[in-house]
């Protein structure tokens, strides 16, 4: 599934092509998928990498109109996506595959000020042991919280006033974590024993390798994700 949520650029000489071969796939994964009668294949899973590649077609098909649009019951719609990821519904509790120091994750999210919501990100290594987590909070102010490091406190940054708002945050190895609103950055940390002030074991947690990620499922503002590269984020 990571294979299908990275980032794939669009280049006028291989549209045509990328197109044909996801159309390929999409139809033996379908075959498999209405086909197969034994226990070594897992229906939903497959039913699940069909959507996915479905929707990574109808994206790529808009791309190439030009248009960044499509039709629904006869109306034009804004198709859900951003530049370089296809956005996609969240589901808590269920593992992400992520790669740190070259993806980032973006998030949307429909939450007031004031409304108590909140976006809580949870970091693992390959042992399913916790690696940190960040959280966003929409208090009388937005505030965001990391995970064995601080208590919830206001944003360094300004954050946009804005309801429908869309969040990048950005991870290296060397414990580094930065957090954008609306294509604003709003937080830059190294954590270091300085920042992390809210648990002094944090390096237990944070130095570990990061390799997924899920949703809490006490996460009550994530609305859409999609991951992808972080080049030149941080």
């Amino acid at each position: 599934s990571s294979g299908i949520n990275a980032e794939w650029p669009l280049r006028p000489g291989d549209m045509a092509k990328k197109i044909s071969v996801l159309f390929i796939a999409f139809v033996m994964l379908w075959m498999v998928c209405i086909t197969t009668q034994t226990n070594t294949w897992d229906k939903k899973k497959c039913e699940k990498v069909v959507k996915k590649l479905s929707k990574r077609c109808e994206y790529q098909c808009n791309e190439i109109a030009g248009n960044g649009e499509e039709k629904k019951n006869g109306t034009a719609r804004s198709s859900s996506k951003i530049p370089d990821c296809v956005l996609e519904g969240v589901e808590r509790s269920v593992d992400i595959p992520w790669i740190p120091d070259t993806q980032n994750i973006t998030v949307t999210t429909n939450s007031t000020v004031g409304s108590t919501d909140k976006v809580g990100m949870l970091f693992y290594d390959s042992d399913d042991k916790s690696a940190g987590a960040v959280y966003i909070y929409f208090s009388t102010q937005i505030q965001y919280k990391l995970g064995y490091c601080t208590s919830y406190i206001n944003f360094p940054g300004t954050v946009p006033a804005a309801v429908h708002n869309t969040w990048k945050i950005t991870y290296t190895t060397e414990q580094r974590v930065a957090i954008y609103c609306n294509g604003v950055q709003v937080a830059n940390l190294l954590l270091s024993d300085s920042v992390c002030t809210g648990d002094s074991y944090w390096g237990t947690y944070w130095e570990k390798e990061t390799t997924q990620i899920q949703f809490s499922s006490y996460d009550t503002a994530s609305d859409k994700y999609c991951i992808s590269s972080n080049a030149g984020a941080i």
